[in-house]
């Protein structure tokens, strides 16, 4: 009877263990969204990225280097208001999520501007 009790137990104190790991999803890197998501848009269209892609827009490497959230977010949500009517930047404000911006922010700042060598 003690081991039965035992065994009973073990397997509802696993069961909880997995039960708490199913409820508490792990959290994705945002940087690591914030790539796909760039890439799912074609950014690299128009901008260059570790000097690949599009020559037609500044190079995504440095891109975020002293600009603030705030007008990260601008340029991506509303270009024309940051950068003035004749930016051929397009809007991304039904492209992008509000949940989606903070990881494509913090992926535009992990891009170090690239060193000439």
């Amino acid at each position: 009877m003690r081991l039965k009790m035992f065994w009973l137990s073990v397997a509802l104190i696993g069961s909880m263990a997995t039960t708490r790991a199913e409820e508490k999803p792990a959290c994705p890197c945002p940087i690591a969204t914030g790539k796909g998501i760039v890439a799912t848009l074609n950014c690299t269209m128009c901008h260059s990225l570790d000097g690949k892609g599009g020559k037609s827009a500044k190079s995504l490497n440095g891109i975020a280097e002293g600009k603030t959230d705030e007008q990260l977010m601008a340029a991506m949500m509303d270009p024309k208001k940051a950068f003035g009517e004749k930016t051929m930047m397009p809007c991304y404000k039904s492209k992008i999520t509000a949940e989606q911006a903070p990881a494509v922010m913090a992926y535009l700042k992990s891009l170090k501007k690239k060193e000439c060598k």
